[in-house]
């Protein structure tokens, strides 16, 4: 039993601790907005990010897309309303690394509109709960294990870069194959 508390808590101590090696500039983020309206409210949205299904947006609901390895992005929509499917409508978009880009979309008869914004739309015009997080980024991520600051570098233990990675994971910067792997090689050092 003290081992499988302990193992737990170094667990949970290394996920709270790693740190990406990935800065704002290696990745354009794509916002798309459904806020929260009475017309067309019942149907759900649903996205086609370059060929792949991402998600389904309900009235309120915010997808936040991280571009990592391309500079351009087809985006195909369709509502389901009542078992019945609308026509999909795509539309392409340039991104840039760096960049934030903002985009709202509402019903339209039998398709969905999407049309870019300058800004984010107003947290009241959105459910917190129907926040989606995906990314591009099919490739196993490098992950660099560093210290906060030097002195405390060897005294970091493997617990806090576990919670860290664990972090990374919640967030959908790494896979639960990347966590799982880095998880392994950090209980052997153990």
């Amino acid at each position: 039993m003290k081992v499988t508390v302990k193992l737990y808590l170094i667990i949970t101590l290394i996920v709270l601790s790693i740190s990406s090696s990935y800065g704002q500039n290696d990745f354009a983020t794509v916002n798309i907005y459904r806020p929260k309206m009475m017309y067309g409210s019942g149907a759900r949205h649903h996205f086609i990010i370059n060929g792949e299904k991402v998600c389904t947006l309900k009235s309120g609901g915010h997808l936040e897309y991280k571009v990592f390895n391309s500079d351009s992005l087809t985006i195909g929509v369709y509502a389901v309303a009542l078992g019945t499917r609308g026509k999909l409508t795509k539309y392409h978009v340039n991104v840039e690394k760096g960049n934030e880009y903002y985009f709202k979309v509402r019903p339209k008869f039998n398709s969905v509109l999407m049309e870019e914004i300058e800004e984010p739309v107003l947290e009241k015009k959105l459910d917190y709960r129907l926040v989606e997080k995906h990314t591009d980024k099919a490739e196993s991520l490098t992950i660099n294990i560093e210290s906060k600051n030097a002195e405390s570098n060897s005294k970091e233990s493997n617990a806090d870069k576990l919670r860290e990675l664990k972090k990374l994971l919640d967030d959908g910067i790494i896979t639960q194959e990347d966590f799982d792997k880095k998880k392994e090689e950090l209980l052997r050092e153990y």
